[in-house]
């Protein structure tokens, strides 16, 4: 400790007056009998300085944080409390140690050697007397998203900004995480993390479960033990919550403890509470560290080479630059350029995300000198060549002099095949690109046709009029009839578009016509054929099969690898979200030639889903796409939004023509607001927000949630790309008669269900039993209107199975249910919510018909033996199939079944249809 901090506590009115007596001192390098010691304890910093009245304020959110904007979160460690830490840590006189927020020093002040100790600080004046109280320390006046020591550390203390929101990388942070992050970056392998933060970061699994996993990744968890309420009182701060938190880095030696909201308690925070964490806490950690000390300096070695690639990188390539006799008179400029990268600073005034814009990095820099490398074949030729480029034409220069001359240029040099198409206009005297460009106008025209107003051609309804195919399974040969074709025949005339046909109307059939003339014309390499894994292995898996088709399904590596051209590749969701990387690969590596088909698309209908995303990512650049499905949205008109991007790719196909949008002000009304993208693609970073504001605003209810208002606004523009995109078609248009009917059987319930229903509607509080706790308050709150509708369910499934049931009868739907199985002597299926509604059934059925064959299919049966065990019940002639609806959804259709019943509420009708051809609901 090089100051001894005595304990004085500078008076509120007088702190700011102090304040600036001390820079002036420490400016005018005169000392007027002020030692550095006064200094240290008379210093307090911003906190609590702002001047600011809420009274001038019309919320107390819009007062916060104009506090914040003053302050910038600026309350000094108490000193003691930093005794304290770092007593707890107890680093040794070698270790190398960092406060990435350093104030005036408090920290600083505890360390065993001064000159071992780094710190940056932002505020100007508490680096100055930092620097006056610290001279040794190596302390910047940065901010710490852009301080960059040479060194590592062994320990970082800090005491981090409250809850300011930090962009860094176009992410935003909340400051104390960001502090962790960056302390991750410049530890050591095993070295430790203590600091101060508000006792609400990280208090909640819910709410900062992300925060959390972001920790549990870089660290491993020590402890950690709450602070007195008043332990910024000095600064101004009567009464806030704080902890001190202790991580250590993680290390492959190590192994790792994840983060627990459990606290310690220590018996004083003085040096006898300190020699207690840290003999508990520290102490074997420490041991263990010294016990592997050589890996762990291996490791670190490691970390630095792989750091240190980029210095390599840059001399090799300065080496090339300067060796070669053309690059030769490019060395000094290069040289130039890299020292720019060390030397560089921010200006006054820019803010650090522009910064992070502007600035140079290392992989600037690469670029640059690979691209200075790269000219040494590079032939000047005066002359100035209209190229293509991805997504425009640009007249390019091929030497300094058509450069200088191209810069001269008042005319068009560059412009994107949007802009041309859209408006018409090829600005270039050179020709020999108008064709495409053409073809490019030519293929919008086609794809922005509303399907009603399209024709037939010729060419395709004749390949549709040949199309057929032979099942082995039921030996026969399968033709499209008269609507199949047409609605086939349209959509084949684009590259994109959506059969929305009700479920039994012969989607798989269909796309399997529309990809087998891709194929034959040879427009692609590959079909990818996406799915849910239950549809991909009852329907297309078993469906291909019998048809004789050449296909490959997709369930390791070796699979991506083993796919061979013209074949069509089978792969679920969940196989694309875990191999994402290697189809993409593939899918590169084919130059994205090939036809994508996406069954029951509304799969991927949550645009924040993985699934969805990996789609998204994989396909989105697909040559050929097709989307069929039973039902585009399940809930409201957003959830079109990822399939029309994965369809569209953000292109002019996608254009957002609609002139106004629509936000909720917090009032609840909505307003409206010129649209900033007029005309223009939805942009592929925040285009779904867009798709919401244009047709459907979201708005908050009581229980925090959003919703999605049913009203649709810009009905045109929606109206114009659903008839371009979307065919839709119910079972009977396509059939020509309707061969299945919905029956709805109303039951009285008895009076012991009546009374579990009135439980739960009146008395839940008390049957919450039959929910274990999430540990977390919040999140038990916020699931208890869900847990409640969820009850509500059950109590009309199996309320006999509940305790609050009082009476040994079955409840009136049983009884229904198996005189309706008693009067149908055929095959039955029976699709519950619940697994042990499911279960029952199975029972009662097998009890009251002995004579007839039971099957079950729930969740946990694998693929192969629901397909076993749907093989046996179509073979029977009477057999009762008992399912829960989630095992047998997706594309699974038993068309040999013609008595469904349905015990219980199903949210989605389409998906109640994937049971058979004819409901009945009971």
């Amino acid at each position: 400790m090089k100051y001894k901090h005595l304990g004085r506590i500078i008076p509120q009115e007088k702190r700011k007056e102090i304040n600036e007596k001390i820079l002036h001192i420490i400016e005018s390098k005169m000392d007027f009998g002020i030692t550095q010691s006064d200094i240290y304890q008379a210093y307090t910093g911003d906190g609590a300085l702002h001047g600011l009245l809420r009274s001038n304020f019309s919320s107390y959110f819009d007062y916060s944080e104009a506090k914040k904007d003053i302050e910038q979160g600026q309350f000094f460690t108490p000193h003691s409390f930093c005794e304290f830490l770092v007593a707890a840590i107890n680093p040794s006189q070698e270790d190398l140690i960092a406060d990435l927020t350093c104030g005036m020093g408090a920290f600083i002040n505890q360390a065993p050697v001064e000159s071992n100790v780094y710190g940056s600080e932002l505020d100007i004046k508490a680096y100055k007397v930092a620097k006056h109280l610290f001279p040794e320390a190596h302390i910047e006046c940065t901010d710490i998203r852009l301080y960059e020591p040479e060194v590592r550390f062994d320990v970082v203390f800090g005491n981090p900004p409250f809850n300011l929101k930090w962009e860094y990388k176009n992410e935003r942070y909340l400051s104390q995480l960001f502090y962790c992050i960056r302390s991750f970056d410049l530890l050591q392998p095993a070295g430790f993390l203590a600091l101060i933060v508000p006792n609400s970061f990280l208090s909640d699994n819910f709410s900062d479960g992300g925060m959390i996993e972001e920790i549990n990744k870089r660290f491993s968890f020590i402890c950690q033990m709450d602070l007195p309420a008043d332990a910024f009182k000095m600064y101004g701060l009567e009464s806030f919550e704080t902890k001190m938190m202790i991580f250590q880095k993680k290390s492959e030696h190590l192994s790792a403890v994840p983060y627990s909201q459990d606290k310690i308690t220590v018996p004083s925070f003085d040096l006898v509470g300190a020699r207690f964490v840290h003999e508990r806490y520290i102490k074997p950690l420490l041991e263990d560290k010294n016990k592997i000390r050589h890996k762990i300096l291996f490791e670190q070695k490691h970390q630095d080479i792989e750091a240190n690639e980029f210095t390599f990188q840059v001399k090799k390539l300065l080496f090339d630059i300067k060796r070669h006799p053309i690059l030769a008179k490019h060395y000094s400029k290069s040289v130039d350029y890299v020292n720019r990268f060390y030397t560089e600073k921010m200006p006054d005034g820019m803010s650090v995300k522009e910064w992070e814009k502007k600035r140079l990095t290392k992989g600037k820099v690469l670029a640059y000198l690979r691209r200075v490398v790269k000219n040494q074949h590079v032939v000047h030729k005066d002359e100035i060549r209209l190229v293509k480029r991805n997504y425009s034409l640009k007249l390019k220069a091929y030497s300094p002099k058509m450069q200088a001359k191209l810069n001269k240029l008042k005319t068009i040099t560059e412009i994107s095949f949007n802009d041309m198409v859209l408006n018409e206009r090829y600005p270039f005297e050179d020709e020999s690109f108008m064709k495409l460009v053409d073809e490019k106008k030519l293929a919008y025209l086609n794809q922005c046709q509303a399907f009603d107003s399209m024709k037939r051609n010729a060419g395709i309804d004749q390949y549709l009029d040949q199309f057929q195919i032979f099942d082995s399974s039921r030996n026969e040969v399968i033709k499209l009839n008269e609507k199949q074709r047409n609605d086939l025949g349209l959509v084949m005339q684009k590259r994109y578009g959506i059969l929305n046909w009700q479920q039994g109307s012969g989607k798989t059939i269909a796309a399997i016509a529309w990809y087998k003339r891709l194929l034959e014309k040879k427009a692609v390499r590959n079909v990818f054929v996406v799915s849910a894994a239950l549809a991909i292995h009852l329907t297309w898996e078993e469906k291909l099969g019998h048809f004789g088709e050449n296909f490959i399904v997709i369930r390791s590596l070796k699979d991506i690898e083993a796919i061979q051209p013209g074949q069509i590749v089978l792969v679920s969701l969940k196989r694309l979200q875990k191999y994402k990387r290697q189809i993409m690969k593939y899918l590169r590596m084919q130059s994205q030639k090939v036809a994508l088909v996406v069954d029951e698309s509304d799969e991927a209908s949550n645009a924040r889903s993985l699934q969805t995303k990996a789609i998204l990512a994989c396909f989105r650049r697909s040559k050929y796409k097709l989307l069929t499905t039973g039902t585009t949205t399940r809930n409201n008109i957003v959830e079109l939004y990822p399939q029309l991007e994965l369809l569209y790719n953000n292109s002019i196909n996608m254009i957002c023509d609609c002139e106004s949008i629509y936000e909720v002000n917090k009032e609840g009304d909505i307003e409206e607001k010129m649209n900033p993208v007029f005309n223009q693609p939805y942009p592929a970073y925040g285009g779904l927000s867009l798709f919401k504001q244009c047709f459907s605003p979201a708005k908050v209810t009581v229980f925090g949630v959003k919703k999605h208002n049913q009203d649709i606004f810009n009905k045109d523009s929606l109206v114009h790309l659903i008839q371009k995109t979307i065919i839709t078609r119910k079972f009977v248009e396509i059939v020509g008669k309707k061969i299945y009917n919905h029956i709805t059987h109303r039951i009285v319930q008895n009076a012991a269900e009546k009374s579990v229903y009135s439980k739960i509607i009146h008395e839940f509080h008390e049957m919450m039993h039959y929910f274990s706790s999430t540990g977390n308050v919040k999140k038990d709150s916020m699931l208890k209107i869900m847990r409640q509708l969820q009850l509500l369910i059950k109590s009309t499934s199996c309320p006999h199975l509940m305790d609050e049931y009082g009476s040994t009868v079955l409840p009136n739907k049983y009884y229904h249910i198996m005189s309706l199985v008693d009067q149908f002597d055929e095959k039955v299926a029976i699709g519950t919510v619940f697994l042990e509604t499911a279960a029952e059934y199975q029972r009662f059925m097998q009890e009251r018909f002995p004579n007839r064959p039971v099957f079950l299919i729930k969740g946990d049966v694998s693929f192969s033996k629901r397909t076993q065990l749907i093989k046996e019940f179509e073979a029977s002639s009477n057999g009762i199939l008992i399912s829960t609806q989630q095992s047998l959804k997706s594309s699974v259709n038993i068309p040999s079944c013609n008595r469904v019943i349905v015990e219980s509420l199903q949210w989605n009708i389409p998906k109640l249809e994937q049971y058979g051809r004819q409901m009945m609901s009971a």
